[in-house]
């Protein structure tokens, strides 16, 4: 995830938090990285514009995230997770 950083559009700043790793623009939390089992990343996403559904399940103990997308593997991080 942290290798998209670069295509985003504007500074992001990428802060350690305890048990995850927030992405932060400079007007709010827009992501959160958190190791949620051994072979598993949720990737909780702040979309107020998007509900639950499909790919995107609800986030829960992610913060401020509307939706969360569970990874696997590296190759999930497709052109859906980058938009």
């Amino acid at each position: 995830m942290l290798a998209v950083l670069p295509d985003l559009p504007g500074p992001v700043t990428v802060q350690a938090r305890g048990s995850l790793v927030s992405l932060v623009s400079p007007r709010r939390t827009f992501a959160v990285l958190k190791p949620t089992t051994k072979s598993r990343v949720d990737l909780g996403l702040r979309l107020d514009t998007t509900q639950p559904g499909g790919r995107f399940q609800p986030a829960r103990g992610l913060g401020q995230a509307t939706v969360r997308i569970p990874l696997t593997t590296p190759g999930e991080v497709d052109d859906e997770v980058r938009a």
